[in-house]
């Protein structure tokens, strides 16, 4: 059980992070933002649309 614990820590630790993706309609760039429990910003892209390209190769480009 303890092994468990160490590689699974509970949130109050502060390492829970959780995505977040907003759309803008008007410009339609879509920003995906990495976020910490406390609701932080720590990582934020912006994508701009590419109606010509398939999702997998724009994603890669972030990978």
């Amino acid at each position: 059980m303890a092994s468990a614990r160490a590689t699974s820590p509970a949130p109050r630790f502060g390492l829970q992070f959780f995505g977040w993706v907003d759309i803008d309609g008007k410009t339609e760039v879509m920003t995906v933002t990495l976020k910490d429990v406390d609701n932080r910003d720590l990582w934020s892209v912006g994508i701009e649309p590419r109606p010509d390209a398939r999702p997998g190769q724009i994603m890669a480009q972030y990978i």
